[in-house]
């Protein structure tokens, strides 16, 4: 994994649904100016900057994506991350095929990346039961998911 993030030209961090109190946070490092220093960032507001109550960064912290193992690799290592809030990103059948396809020419070290990637966007009512496994072949994990699409 560390090669598939260290080459990639863009980390997508997808956040989940936006909300009033996410909105406020984002709105409020928006303003505020980011410092990358020796491995560390530091957030320095700008005058006037609205500061978001503790509430609101502990529900942003609170995320599924903050609890998960990968995310350290996934943005030390990026080149490029871009924070993304929609709810029009949570994929059901459809909207995975329409995922898959539209990241077919993404470059992917693994070409098993091109679906397992895509997985976390997934719903537990789409239908896609496919789990990341490393141990199945290529052509066994594209008609997989081919047949739970089809399903």
């Amino acid at each position: 994994m560390k090669n598939i993030y260290a080459n990639a030209i863009q980390v997508l961090v997808y956040l989940g649904e936006p909300s009033s109190d996410i909105n406020a946070l984002l709105e409020y490092l928006s303003h505020c100016l980011v410092v990358h220093s020796g491995g560390s960032v530091e957030v320095i507001p700008k005058p006037r900057a609205q500061i978001p109550s503790a509430a609101a960064v502990q529900k942003f912290l609170a995320r599924r994506w903050f609890h998960r193992t990968w995310i350290l690799q996934e943005v030390a290592l990026a080149k490029c991350a871009t924070v993304m809030l929609s709810a029009n990103l949570q994929a059901n059948i459809h909207d995975f095929l329409s995922c898959l396809e539209a990241g077919r020419n993404c470059a992917a070290m693994d070409p098993r990346d091109r679906v397992f990637a895509l997985l976390g966007l997934v719903d537990e009512q789409s239908g896609i039961s496919l789990r990341a496994d490393y141990s199945k072949d290529v052509s066994w994990v594209f008609n997989e998911v081919a047949t739970q699409i089809l399903e």
